[in-house]
C-alpha cells in the first residue's frame, strides 16, 4: 500500500507486514516467500512466509544499479529453466539467481534511454520471446534466448502490454494500452 503495508490474501486468511522500505514499486511472488522492489533503494528484500502465513523480512536485500518495476519468470536463455528477470533503471534487465540464498545479480543488458514499465511473456509454437515495454522511447523489444531479436515503436505513451493468440494463427500477437489516447493497439503477428 502507499502506506508501505504489505498484505498476503490467501486461503481465507489475510497477513500484513510493515514493508522496511515504505516505496514499493514491484512485487515477485515466489515460490520461498516474496520480493519486494524499492525505489529509494534501488533494490529487492526478501520476505520470508511463515508457516502462520505471516510475511517476515530478511536480512536479504539485492542491491540494483536502477529501479526496478517489472517482473517475470522466464526462460531467458532458452537452457529449459526459468530465471526470475527484472527490468528497471535505464534500460536494464537483471537476472537474479537465488534470491532467498547467496542472491547473484547478473545484468542482462541495458538499452539506454528505455525505461521499461512491463514484462510479458509471448509464447508461440516457435519459441516463447520476452515482451519489454517501456514508455521513454514508446517502443517494445523482444527477446529470446538470452538476444534482443526485435524492437519496434509500440505507440505514443505506451502504458500496459499483454501478449497471446488474439487471431488462432498460431503467432503470438501483442496489444498494447496507449493512455492518453485512450486506444489499445494490436499487432498481428506471424509465423516466423
Amino acid at each position: 500500500t502507499k502506506g508501505g503495508v504489505l498484505h498476503r490474501i490467501g486461503g481465507g486468511k489475510r497477513a500484513q507486514a510493515r514493508l522496511v522500505d515504505g516505496q514499493p514499486c514491484v512485487l515477485a511472488v515466489l515460490r520461498e516467500g516474496v520480493l519486494v522492489g524499492s525505489q529509494a533503494g534501488q533494490s529487492l528484500r526478501a520476505y520470508s512466509v511463515e508457516a502462520t502465513g505471516l510475511l517476515t523480512p530478511t536480512e536479504a536485500i539485492i542491491a540494483l544499479d536502477g529501479i526496478p518495476r517489472a517482473y517475470r519468470g522466464f526462460d531467458f536463455d532458452g537452457d529449459g529453466t526459468s530465471e526470475h528477470i527484472f527490468a528497471g533503471g535505464d534500460g536494464q534487465l537483471w537476472r537474479i539467481e537465488d534470491p532467498f540464498g547467496s542472491a547473484r545479480v547478473e545484468r542482462l543488458s541495458a538499452t539506454p534511454g528505455a525505461i521499461p514499465i512491463d514484462l510479458e511473456v509471448a509464447t508461440s509454437a516457435e519459441a516463447d520471446a520476452l515482451v519489454a515495454l517501456s514508455f521513454r522511447d514508446l517502443a517494445y523489444s523482444l527477446w529470446r534466448r538470452g538476444e534482443l531479436v526485435h524492437k519496434e515503436y509500440a505507440g505514443q505513451d505506451v502504458w500496459d502490454g499483454a501478449a497471446g493468440d488474439l487471431d488462432g494463427d498460431g503467432a503470438f500477437d501483442l496489444a498494447f494500452a496507449l493512455r492518453d489516447a485512450r486506444r489499445v493497439a494490436v499487432l498481428l503477428g506471424r509465423p516466423g
